[in-house]
């Protein structure tokens, strides 16, 4: 397509990997706070993400996703606007392996966050992908 971005992943280890290619929606709307989020941390098979108000335990919490793999879809949703944590959990734990990852968002914010690989294979690194 003409003038268009796209985002190529390629994940997993030496030896087995996996490509795809995503065209980003980054335009901004007044009324939505959109999100996206790509797991890619191999070293984590399947794992839940909270997205809670700051300073929220989240013990008595549930995932705002669950069950995310490395090679899966792309999580595209709207949040609230206000500030806001991240974490990244073994899938039915509440065993962190990244974050809590601080977010101020406000109506119109386009965001997009990977968790990718730590050299410590116990945890992840959750970041946000800049626009451009």
């Amino acid at each position: 397509m003409p003038a268009s971005r796209l985002q190529l992943y390629i994940i997993g280890e030496t030896d087995a990997l996996t490509s795809f290619i995503r065209i980003p929606d980054r335009r901004s709307v007044e009324s939505l706070v959109k999100f996206t989020f790509i797991h890619t941390a191999v070293n984590h098979p399947l794992v839940d993400l909270y997205v809670v108000e700051a300073g929220t335990d989240i013990e008595e919490q549930i995932p705002r996703f669950f069950r995310l793999t490395p090679t899966g879809t792309p999580i595209n949703a709207n949040l609230n606007e206000g500030d806001l944590e991240l974490y990244l959990t073994v899938s039915g734990e509440k065993t962190v392996i990244a974050g809590p990852v601080a977010l101020t968002t406000a109506y119109g914010d386009v965001l997009e966050y990977l968790s990718y690989d730590n050299v410590d294979p116990a945890t992840a690194d959750l970041v946000s992908i800049p626009l451009p």
